[in-house]
């Protein structure tokens, strides 16, 4: 369900930095929120299954493959229900 999705932990903090660039690697994502690799995973095919991130995979000497992450149209929707959200918090 898309708001249970995006009610959990670190989604809104992905959500938006993956807003500021073009495409993140899952490395670089990893290091920067220090989340465990198999959550960080999980969290990242979710927001694929609701369509808010979309991967590209890029395979190099046949080694595992490297997944970089781009927030979609969809998600850019997202970020303006979440500054709608602080928009109410604050006018209360």
């Amino acid at each position: 369900m898309l708001f249970g999705t995006l009610a959990k932990k670190h989604v809104k903090e992905l959500m938006y930095r993956l807003k500021e660039e073009d495409e993140i690697g899952f490395s670089k994502l990893k290091e920067e929120f220090q989340l465990d690799k198999s959550y960080l995973s999980r969290l990242l095919r979710e927001l694929e299954s609701e369509n808010l991130v979309s991967r590209r995979e890029e395979r190099e000497n046949r080694r595992m493959p490297k997944s970089y992450y781009a927030i979609t149209e969809n998600g850019k929707k997202v970020i303006d229900l979440y500054e709608l959200e602080q928009e109410i918090r604050e006018n209360k």
